[in-house]
């Protein structure tokens, strides 16, 4: 079906995710960038000539116009509730930049507000657009490695490269592990299911009191269904390559090793002779008593975020990534840091 969708892109700084997003809105052929809103008017003002769309600096000023079906959510983390409330309440299809909040009670609140309207809600975890994740779940989803045993994922960012903004606030603390390690989080729940219990350690060594009170790094182990045991490591200070999200899966059959920005994913298995292997492996090719399996580049994959929710909204689809999906995400992150504040194992609790 084609039909043009006017979107709104709601938080446009120089440098944000919301830059990405407008880009994939003007590549789309189904999109038209209809609006950029950000509350810093220089900033408003340089992103409406770059983009060739109009501004404002309010989010209030779309909520009533006819000529918008979709809004793409990039405000700071704690503002996220009530501005996706806002738009799913006015009628416009909204997607929401990860995470999707920053506390429970404000995942509650967006639930809430996507049962109660019609429109499309979609959360945008883009690691499940990675290519490299992409294939590793079709590897996985067809039992090439067999049962999983362990799985980890790590997030580590260096925030000292970054200017001192929202993200370091005293007022709304972000927790790298929910700002950050959600993406880990995230993958390792879409590729085990949701985790019941977790157990983390954290310190403060890295960055200094200007950027936030959050402790810098952490590590947590959960317990996933079907005993599968898993761990997140994240790190906003570290010297790193950055955000890689290198990640782990060991299976009964095999083991898959690969990062977002790696061309290919490593595949370790016992037994070559499995069905389907040509689909799978793909040109991969041996390497050290492993298959490399070349993959895209496309660590922030918001084209294919956007694509997949044209998709879903220009043909009446079910969404992938739910709310649901974001909330849960986050009541594992929330559970994290509680652990590793007292010191003792916590019962994951999800929102109703």
């Amino acid at each position: 079906m084609d039909k043009m969708l006017r979107v709104a892109v709601i938080g446009v700084s120089l440098e944000g995710i919301g830059n990405s997003h407008s880009r994939s809105v003007i590549a789309n052929k189904n999109t038209e960038l209809a609006y950029i809103c950000e509350v810093n008017e220089e900033w408003a003002k340089d992103r409406s000539a770059l983009y060739g769309a109009p501004y404002c600096t309010d989010y209030h000023d779309l909520l009533d116009k006819d000529d918008i079906d979709i809004a793409i959510v990039c405000v700071p983390d704690h503002l996220h509730a009530q501005v996706v409330s806002d738009f799913l309440h006015a009628g416009k299809h909204v997607l929401c930049e990860k995470p999707l909040a920053l506390t429970s009670e404000d995942c509650q609140r967006m639930l809430d507000a996507d049962r109660e309207t019609e429109a499309k809600l979609m959360i945008g975890q883009v690691c499940r657009k990675t290519p490299v994740f992409v294939k590793a779940k079709q590897i996985v989803d067809e039992g090439v490695i067999g049962d999983l045993v362990y799985i980890e994922s790590e997030y580590s960012h260096n925030y000292s490269t970054m200017p001192i903004h929202w993200r370091n606030s005293y007022e709304y603390p972000r927790h790298g592990f929910t700002g950050g390690a959600c993406h880990s989080v995230d993958l390792l729940r879409w590729f085990a299911g949701n985790p019941t219990e977790v157990f983390a350690y954290g310190n403060h060594k890295l960055l200094g009191p200007e950027y936030g009170p959050c402790d810098d790094t952490m590590c947590a182990m959960m317990r996933f269904p079907n005993d599968v045991v898993g761990r997140v490591f994240v790190s906003i200070g570290c010297m790193s390559p950055g955000t890689g999200i290198r990640t782990l899966l060991y299976g009964t059959k095999g083991t898959i090793i690969m990062a977002a920005n790696n061309p290919h994913l490593t595949l370790y298995l016992g037994q070559l002779d499995f069905e389907k292997r040509e689909t799978v492996l793909g040109n991969g090719h041996l390497y050290n008593n492993g298959i490399q399996i070349p993959v895209a580049l496309g660590s922030h994959n918001t084209a294919a975020e956007l694509e997949e929710f044209v998709d879903i909204i220009l043909n009446d689809k079910p969404v992938t990534v739910t709310c649901r999906e974001g909330a849960d995400t986050v009541a594992v992150c929330v559970a994290a840091i509680e652990s590793s504040q007292t010191g003792k194992p916590v019962q994951i609790e999800y929102c109703k």
